[in-house]
């Protein structure tokens, strides 16, 4: 489901409650010469620290899943390239897979369905033969494209609510700012909706490690006409509660659905 996982992220989805315990299950689906799990190791970091090692599913890992019947096939996600190594991408690809795990609580946890959540490095197509490898969330716009960090779909009994996602952990107002208006020319177009063949609007989430640079690029939207269908929050405000606690432009507090 989510292709790539640290230790306290698998912690966060009660695999176990201590780094020590997951250490020593991790081990020996680690560490054996038919390696079930494969994992990446991380250089310090002055500013930061050690950074988490990942750990993903290798091919072998994905077989007994399904020889098992643990999973099926179109549920397993799991790296297929030679090197899966995302050094320059490390914080920007942890907090969304951060995103995503808060999203899945948060669903579990108030009834509702989390139908997709697909992530910038989920892929379709293939390079061998069709020569279409793309990004899952890739929106085609009319004359280029922009690729959300993530798209999802939460359902409840009565209604449903299409999403584009994106994390900024930089403080480019700028860059953001530009994105952000591809993003509504998308919404426009109805791009998610014809990405996913679905017959549904969709609205932006936009989440910030730095709540200066959230302000700065609120003020820019301010008097868009599309105002109503960005929402915006900080990535250390409440991502506990995923569904709730979004700014609108205006500053109100609303919920996802």
């Amino acid at each position: 489901m989510f292709k790539f996982l640290t230790t306290s992220q698998l912690i966060q989805l009660g695999v176990s409650n201590r780094k020590s315990n997951l250490s020593v299950m991790l081990k020996p689906l680690k560490d054996s010469r038919r390696a079930l799990v494969g994992e990446m190791e991380f250089a310090f970091i002055p500013t930061k620290g050690r950074l988490e090692n990942f750990y993903f599913l290798k091919a072998k890992g994905q077989k007994v899943l399904i020889e098992n019947q643990v999973l099926q096939s179109n549920d397993i996600k799991y790296p297929r390239g030679r090197s899966v190594v995302f050094t320059q991408d490390y914080f920007h690809r942890k907090y969304t897979i951060d995103a995503h795990i808060a999203c899945l609580q948060d669903c579990l946890a108030n009834d509702l369905q989390l139908i997709f959540f697909d992530r910038y490095f989920d892929k379709i197509g293939n390079n061998r033969v069709q020569k279409n490898l793309q990004a899952k969330t890739r929106m085609e716009l009319y004359g280029e494209y922009i690729i959300p960090d993530g798209a999802l779909l939460i359902k409840s009994d009565s209604q449903s609510r299409l999403f584009a996602l994106e994390l900024y952990n930089d403080k480019n107002v700028k860059r953001i700012s530009a994105q952000i208006e591809k993003h509504i020319s998308g919404i426009k177009e109805s791009a998610l909706c014809r990405t996913y063949n679905i017959e549904k609007g969709h609205r932006l989430l936009a989440i910030f490690t730095d709540n200066k640079t959230k302000e700065s690029v609120k003020e820019c939207f301010i008097d868009s006409t599309f105002k109503d269908y960005l929402l915006f929050r900080t990535y250390y405000d409440g991502m506990d509660h995923f569904l709730s606690g979004w700014e609108t432009l205006t500053g109100l507090k609303t919920k996802l659905i």
